[in-house]
């Protein structure tokens, strides 16, 4: 067994039995060997990337300082073809998660890059979210997805749009609050990621008592939030 499939077949994250086994695949019209992992009846393919390969390109840094981030090769975990038309569904987004974990313990990895944001995470901050996540704890908002300083001194948000079409906007008065404004948004994400696109108004409590407003922009594309009135 290759130190792949045992840092697979042998780890903690997930809480779930994962089978790997060698098959041939094809990547960009060439067959080759890759890993393939199954969790939970769901398959992927494990498959080496260059260290030129646009997947190594990075945006946002979660732990890693991604100005002196290495461009390194590494191993993509891709759903297989005959799941790929579900790959935006978090069922197979969980068990992509729990793979990625469990082979972030392997060697030395510089960090773990979710591609749909390209940000790059410190693999133990990677393994820690991920775990609280798959154990039921909140969705690791500020790694799959990243906030950003918006032209009006609020926040939005880039890559919830990859699970919901949508997203997110802080208003100027709550993003002034610095890091707090970062939890507030991550606890809007996590209501947000796993319904249906947001429409209309709805308030949310935080775990501090207070509640902020939730609305959608006019073309839909965005929840704002907002201090309740």
């Amino acid at each position: 067994m290759t130190e792949i499939e045992t840092a697979i077949a042998d780890g903690p994250v997930g809480g779930t039995e994962m089978i790997v086994s060698t098959q041939p695949i094809t990547s960009f019209g060439n067959t080759a060997e890759a890993l393939e992992c199954v969790v939970s009846g769901l398959s992927f393919d494990l498959v080496p990337i260059a260290h030129n390969d646009p997947a190594c390109e990075i945006e946002h840094g979660f732990g890693v300082d991604v100005a002196t981030l290495p461009f390194r090769s590494g191993l993509t975990i891709e759903p297989s073809p005959h799941i790929g038309s579900a790959a935006r569904t978090l069922p197979i987004i969980r068990a992509g998660a729990a793979i990625a974990a469990r082979l972030s313990r392997l060697g030395n990895p510089a960090a773990v890059v979710w591609r749909p944001l390209a940000s790059a995470m410190d693999p133990g901050y990677f393994r820690d979210t991920i775990a609280a996540w798959l154990d039921g704890g909140a969705f690791p908002a500020l790694g799959l997805t990243a906030f950003g300083k918006a032209p009006d001194g609020g926040l939005h948000s880039s890559g919830l749009a990859f699970f919901t079409g949508q997203e997110v906007r802080i208003a100027p008065d709550l993003a002034a609050r610095g890091p707090e404004a970062l939890k507030i948004g991550a606890r809007v994400i996590d209501r947000l990621v796993e319904a249906d696109p947001f429409d209309g108004e709805s308030v949310l409590a935080l775990e501090t008592g207070e509640r902020v407003r939730l609305s959608v922009s006019q073309n839909r594309r965005f929840v704002i939030v907002s201090a309740e009135a």
